[in-house]
């Protein structure tokens, strides 16, 4: 005798329960029901996971991402900005990604981080990525949870071979190569080797930290006076360029006399601009369309019939190129440099003064316009303007004149890197004729002129 699943009462068979009529065929226990269910669940997850891994998974730039994409499964593209991060007792490992929109890190955990060491794939600093996972977006935070290691595409950086001398600033992120003889080593702090080489062009430190030595091993034995030929990336510290090891297999030691070579790499014919590229030496011609100051150097724009750069020039190379007081519009210039993309755009930043040479001089100031005359049309234009000054206000970054030409008075804004190369700074005071060039600007409001380099401020 069984019983009814509905009221409990015993039954003797039959179709229906003689006590509440409930049927007593084609039941289903709540236990298998409950089973069914899981099930179910279970093969509807499955597939949404294979669906995923099938379908197109969407690409943002890191600038697009917001909340309504917290938990979303995307993928990110970019430049590794900084060395990983890695703590061992975790197995946690995190690294920066920037694709020009914003910066994001990049998180893997235990089984991910050991597969990624484990078959030496993690990403270093100056390799380009490209990433899949899930976002984790807070008010204050977001990032990006990797969950799958071979969904990780790295490209490694093509280093370029350089003499010490031929590094600066404009190649921070860049790979390169050296070989050069240690000097000495150093750990300012634990976790910290830093260990200054040199070559008959120059010296630089090479850091080496501990987490590298962490996910790639130990580093060679290496004594002052051995010769290193040495892969890394150059970082800026305090402005001042040093090379950052990716990995201890970057560190080859060289047989002992081994001569240190130099090759700055420079060519010897001119480049069109146009097939100029960014990470190699390059050698231009043009002439210059625009020039424009900053706090330690000057921005020149060069144009030739092919298209246009910009020559960064230190103001330690400007001030010793020969003939730099003709540097102005219109200068017929040549330089030579290695060719960075700063911001988007191609720069050329030449290492000394002796990279540029100044094939013709620029053209004299242009025909002065009246200051009643000026209008918003003008603003960003260089224009000449002749009066006398009749008041100066000293400021701690310069002065600013105020220049009478007879039909109104505008402002001129001389910072002290432009004040540094007026010929006869000395008698500029109140009364003085003065004819000045430079970039029609607006503050608050109000015109004012910028010259852009010393010499186009003209005492009379």
């Amino acid at each position: 005798m069984s019983t009814c699943p509905s009221c409990g009462r015993p039954v003797s068979g039959g179709a229906a329960c003689p006590h509440c009529g409930a049927s007593l065929t084609l039941r289903l226990s709540v236990q298998l029901l409950r089973y069914g269910a899981l099930v179910v669940a279970l093969g509807g997850l499955l597939a949404l996971f294979f669906a995923a891994r099938q379908g197109n998974v969407p690409h943002l730039t890191i600038g697009q991402i917001g909340a309504t994409q917290n938990l979303a499964y995307v993928e990110i593209s970019g430049l590794v900005t900084a060395p990983p991060k890695y703590t061992a007792d975790s197995q946690t490992l995190s690294f920066r990604v920037d694709d020009g929109t914003g910066e994001m890190t990049v998180s893997t955990f235990r089984n991910e981080t050991e597969a990624l060491i484990a078959a030496n794939r993690v990403p270093a600093l100056g390799d380009r990525v490209t990433v899949q996972g899930t976002l984790r977006v807070r008010e204050d935070f977001s990032g990006l949870t990797l969950n799958v290691p071979d969904t990780l595409v790295i490209e490694h950086p093509t280093p370029t071979a350089l003499a010490l001398g031929a590094i600066n600033a404009a190649l921070e992120n860049h790979a390169v190569q050296i070989t050069a003889q240690v000097v000495s080593s150093r750990a300012p702090y634990p976790g910290l080797t830093l260990i200054t080489v040199q070559d008959p062009t120059g010296e630089i430190d090479v850091a080496l930290d501990a987490t590298t030595i962490a996910l790639t091993g130990e580093p060679p034995n290496f004594a002052p006076a051995d010769v290193l030929r040495l892969v890394g990336v150059v970082t800026l510290f305090h402005d001042s360029p040093q090379l950052s090891l990716t990995s201890v297999r970057a560190i080859e030691v060289l047989p002992p006399g081994t001569p240190l070579t130099v090759s700055l790499a420079k060519p010897e014919n001119v480049s069109p601009i146009a097939d100029v590229q960014a990470g190699a030496f390059a050698k231009v011609q043009g002439e210059i369309i625009a020039i424009e100051s900053f706090s330690s150097g000057f921005n020149v724009t060069l144009r030739d019939n092919t298209g246009s750069l910009r020559l960064a020039l230190a103001e330690k190379v400007y001030a010793a190129i020969a003939g730099y007081e003709d540097l102005r519009l219109g200068a017929q210039v040549e330089a030579t440099g290695f060719v960075a993309l700063n911001q988007g755009q191609l720069e050329i930043q030449p290492t000394d003064s002796g990279s540029v040479t100044l094939l013709a001089p620029g053209h004299p100031a242009a025909s002065p316009v009246a200051i009643n005359s000026l209008t918003l049309a003008q603003l960003g234009q260089s224009l000449t303007l002749a009066g006398r000054i009749t008041a100066i206000n000293e400021f701690s970054q310069g002065q600013r004149l105020t220049l009478d030409d007879g039909t109104g008075d505008l402002v001129i804004l001389l910072w002290n890197n432009i004040l540094n190369y007026v010929p006869r700074a000395d008698q500029l005071a109140e009364g003085q004729a003065l004819v000045v060039t430079g970039r029609l600007d607006q503050y608050k409001g109000t015109f004012e002129l910028v010259p852009q380099i010393g010499f186009d401020v003209i005492v009379q």
